[in-house]
């Protein structure tokens, strides 16, 4: 190495020495903070769209009314399902924070707790996809009853009778008693435009199979009709009696009709006024509770007097408070007593307009007074 001017050799040892043991001066700004090194060294993190929680409306639900077209109808009250989302098993995001309004989540997929999260009611509903139809692996049956019941409802989403049947069914193949009852009464009655008395009765059995006492009532009341399967009363009586031995009101009331006209089997009056006076003491009870459907059919049982003394003006009263909520059958049965002044002082307008109302809704006897006094709907 040539000498470098105005330095001599050992001067110019020294300084090289020096150089390479010291390093180079670093100035204070160029200092590094481990917690800022570290932040700088983890990725961004991906920002997540999170859509806003559904709104849930506080429409009141009745419970669940008993099988069978109620007096008045022709077909029976269709069945809300009621409880909150359950746990939804997922394994990615899209499984517990689509929007039904998109479904887009931007979110990578989260690491799966050992417990699936529950969502609340204000919580936004699991991705149901293009179809509306969730696959197995995304929500569990108990899910899928509840989300069903939400659509059928339309609450806290658009009404959606097509996804109400998908869901419902899908918890029901999972062996879902309720849900197996359910969709049996959507077929049975034509919810969303499917009428299937045959599937109705497959449904309901497997249901029955399981025990759940309004399948049980629901077969008593197709072999009495003859829907889907041969007219058979004694066969009606049998699946009546083991409803009613499990407290179904509906089974209740309509065993007590077959054991007051001896129809199916023996005629027993005193066994007939014991299922009417229990089946009256649980719609009792519902009706208190703001039960529409039962409400209509305690003014039917007082009007009859069947469990109770005959009163009119209960029955009346009874009409009024399930028509006041939209009932069809209580809007046709009040729209009857206003036109004969049963119970009630007669009110030939008033009791036509209920009619209509009752008819617009879809309900049969009511159509039937209408088309009797030249009236249309």
């Amino acid at each position: 190495m040539p000498p470098v001017a105005g330095l001599t050799s050992a001067a110019l040892v020294f300084a090289l020495l020096s150089y390479l043991y010291s390093g180079p001066a670093s100035p204070r700004s160029m200092a590094v903070d481990p917690l800022q090194a570290a932040a700088a060294a983890a990725p961004s993190a991906t920002p997540v769209a999170r859509p806003s929680p559904t709104a849930i409306s506080s429409v009141a639900e009745s419970r669940d009314s008993a099988f069978g077209p109620s007096e008045t109808d022709t077909a029976a009250k269709a069945i809300v399902g009621t409880g909150s989302i359950g746990n939804v098993p997922g394994t990615s995001a899209p499984a517990v924070a689509g929007s039904l309004a998109s479904g887009k989540v931007l979110a990578p997929a989260p690491v799966v707790p050992k417990r699936a999260p529950v969502i609340a009611d204000s919580a936004p509903m699991p991705n149901l996809g293009a179809r509306g139809a969730p696959a197995t692996s995304t929500i569990n049956r108990d899910s899928a009853y509840a989300l069903a019941g939400r659509y059928r409802a339309g609450r806290g989403v658009a009404r959606n009778p097509e996804r109400a049947i998908e869901l419902m069914t899908q918890a029901a193949m999972e062996g879902h008693a309720n849900a197996q009852y359910k969709i049996g009464e959507m077929l049975a009655t034509g919810f969303g435009g499917k009428l299937d008395y045959s599937a109705a009765r497959e449904w309901f059995q497997r249901a029955a199979d399981q025990g759940q006492p309004k399948a049980l009532g629901w077969l008593g009341w197709m072999y009495l009709r003859g829907l889907g399967v041969p007219a058979d009363a004694k066969a009606a009586r049998t699946w009546f009696e083991k409803a009613a031995v499990l407290g179904e009101e509906g089974a209740q009331k309509n065993l007590g009709d077959l054991l007051q006209d001896g129809i199916g089997g023996p005629k027993d009056k005193s066994a007939a006024q014991r299922m009417y006076e229990q089946a009256l003491s649980t719609y009792r009870r519902q009706a208190d509770d703001g039960d529409a459907n039962a409400m209509n059919i305690v003014g039917v049982m007082l009007g009859k007097g069947l469990g109770a003394r005959r009163d009119i003006e209960e029955a009346a009263r009874w009409y009024k408070a399930s028509a006041d909520q939209r009932h069809p059958a209580g809007m046709a049965n009040y729209g009857i007593a206003l036109l004969d002044g049963m119970g009630v002082r007669k009110d030939r307008q008033s009791g036509i307009r209920y009619l209509i109302d009752a008819a617009r809704e879809g309900n049969g006897n009511a159509r039937q007074v209408l088309r009797d006094e030249k009236e249309t709907w």
